[in-house]
This record gives structure tokens, sequence and C-alpha cells, in this order.
């Protein structure tokens, strides 16, 4: 078990939406110690790319170029909104995207950077759309090397679907 005065080094997966503001800031007002560091990562999931008909195939390069430049800028502007609320709170924090699926890309960054903890958010789909879309948070439970925090979604987070830690000092 972690000392209190150990520091930590926690992974939020960001992508921009609700669910993950959420995330951030349940790990905001519940989970930080000083002395933490906090990596953010946004995966651009290139199952989300619109696929375009080409003569010759289904995608050119200079179609992959924009498409990765657009996420890429796309993916700066949201950081960079974590990354003021970061320094808001006084956190030290690293900024990361990656291109491909988010459960593998969060699974496979946590193990690289050796991190302690992953907090995260969920959308809270139905079993039949998540037994066909699939799902960010249920992937990483199945596949993380490390402790996983899930944060439901608002109308879950009253009925016990999660036990909630007190706040740590």
């Amino acid at each position: 078990m972690a000392q209190e005065s150990q520091k930590s080094r926690v992974v939020i997966a960001v992508d921009g939406s609700e669910h993950s503001d959420r995330a951030f800031e349940f790990y905001s007002q519940n989970m930080h110690k000083k002395g933490d560091e906090v990596l953010l990562i946004h995966a651009n999931d290139i199952a989300e790319r619109h696929i375009q008909l080409h003569p010759y195939g289904l995608a050119t390069v200079e179609g992959w170029d924009k498409w990765l430049e657009r996420c890429t800028e796309e993916s700066k502007k949201m950081l960079s909104r974590f990354e003021k609320k970061c320094k808001e709170n006084k956190f030290n924090c690293k900024l990361f995207t990656k291109v491909g699926n988010p459960g593998e890309v969060i699974c496979d960054f946590t193990e690289e950077k050796n991190a302690d903890q992953v907090v995260l958010g969920c959308r809270g789909q139905g079993t039949v759309r998540r037994t066909f879309m699939g799902s960010v948070s249920e992937y990483c439970i199945h596949h993380a090397t490390t402790p996983i925090t899930v944060v439901p979604p608002p109308d879950r987070e009253k009925t016990g679907f999660i036990n909630r830690p007190k706040n740590i000092e």
C-alpha cells in the first residue's frame, strides 16, 4: 500500500467531453496529493476518422496528413484547457497525444510511463450500445496493469455505482 507522503504518477485520459472534465475534477478534488505528477493523455481515435472513397483506394496520403494535422490542432486546444486547470491548481503536469484506439493508447501509455493510477470518465452507455461499440473504460479495466478509477456519469454518482474514496490528504 502506498504511503501518504509518496508521490504518484497519475494518468488522466481526456477527450474534451464532459465525461473527461468530470474525471479531471474528481481527481482534483478527491485524489490529488501534493507532488503528484499528472500525465494528461488524449487519443486521436482512427476509427472516428471519416473514410472518403477515392478512385485508387480508401484514402490518400494528403487526406491522412490533413486529418492528422486537424486532430493535432484540436488536441492542442483541448489539452491547453486542461493545462490551464493544472496551473491554476498548481499541479505538476505533462501533456501527451497519440493516434490509436483510445483503450489501447491509455493502457500502453500507462505502462510506458510506469504510472501508479489511471483516472477516466465513463459515458454510461447502455448494454446494447456498449456490446457493439465497445467501451474505453471497460477495455481499460480489463487490460490495464495499474489501478483504474472510472468516474461514472452524473445520474449514477449517488447510487453506489462506484465506491468513491473520501478526500485524500
